[in-house]
């Protein structure tokens, strides 16, 4: 019997090492589902304040316009499986840590080419003015392209997606970061890193 103590001794302590991680990552999960939720709030298709509106209304509805600064919208293929795959989970720590990481690919997806790749291609000067009487016009960035009465507008808007976004990651990342710190390893590191979007 005492050949197997010291095996029984490591199999207890590592078998409620691993209770109190499935029990830490259950009571964050309400937490990150409340993120989640944000997360579907800022990139609901069909909010007028989501930043893919605000710019195809900038662009008079414009559909050729608009593809011009932005890319396809692939996320609303991908958001319903996810969040659908969530509702389903078991929520132990590893299921835990792999939604998270999968969250983190998602809205990091979206912060690259939802809205720092439109922002970068507005400050481009490609644009032609809406108006001129110049026969070889200077091309502009695109807000300056645009008619002031609706500049004026359509540049608060941004900014006010903007500020909303920033304000959001700025409650995501220490969320991530904590959760690295207790569940990450080295071999399944829990990212967090967001380039935050300038104003345009």
């Amino acid at each position: 019997m005492s050949a197997f103590g010291p095996g029984l001794v490591r199999f207890y302590q590592a078998s409620s090492a691993q209770s109190r991680r499935d029990k830490f990552a259950r009571e964050q999960f309400p937490e990150f589902s409340e993120l989640v939720k944000r997360f579907a709030q800022l990139t609901d298709s069909s909010d007028g304040k989501s930043i893919r509106n605000v710019l195809f209304y900038g662009c008079g509805s414009n559909q050729t316009e608009f593809d011009r600064l932005c890319s396809p919208d692939y996320l609303k293929e991908i958001w319903p499986h996810f969040f659908a795959r969530l509702g389903k989970r078991s929520r132990n720590e590893a299921e835990f840590r792999n939604a998270l990481k999968e969250f983190y690919t998602l809205a990091a997806s979206y912060n690259n080419n939802y809205v720092l790749e439109p922002f970068k291609r507005m400050k481009n000067k490609q644009w032609m003015p809406a108006t001129t009487s110049n026969l070889t016009p200077e091309l502009k960035s695109w807000l300056s392209s645009l008619p002031e009465h609706h500049r004026t507008s359509v540049e608060a808007q941004i900014e006010d997606f903007r500020e909303r976004w920033v304000s959001y990651l700025d409650d995501l990342v220490p969320f991530l970061d904590r959760l690295h710190d207790s569940l990450g390893t080295s071999s399944s590191r829990i990212e967090s890193y967001f380039e935050r979007p300038s104003k345009v």
